[in-house]
């Protein structure tokens, strides 16, 4: 669990914890079967997420996509 809103009661404001982050991803050289056949194929795409640090954003990230490609994708995504 993470606490991602805290409340400053002595000024009466929330303070959000978390930061929100943009990230833009290429892939490049993932095996696919499409039309029967496997191929080399390459993507973008954007997420959003919320971490203490564009570290954590980029490991989010990254275990969002490999988590979507994994049932596809023949090769190890890396």
């Amino acid at each position: 669990m993470q606490i991602i809103l805290a409340y400053d009661f002595e000024n009466r404001k929330k303070i959000n914890i978390m930061k929100k982050f943009k990230l833009i991803i290429e892939g490049n050289n993932f095996e696919i079967v499409l039309d029967g056949k496997v191929g080399k194929h390459g993507f973008f795409t954007t997420r959003f997420v919320e971490s203490k640090d564009s570290k954590e954003a980029e490991s989010l990230a990254m275990s969002l996509i490999r988590h979507q490609l994994g049932p596809i994708v023949l090769n190890q995504c890396h």
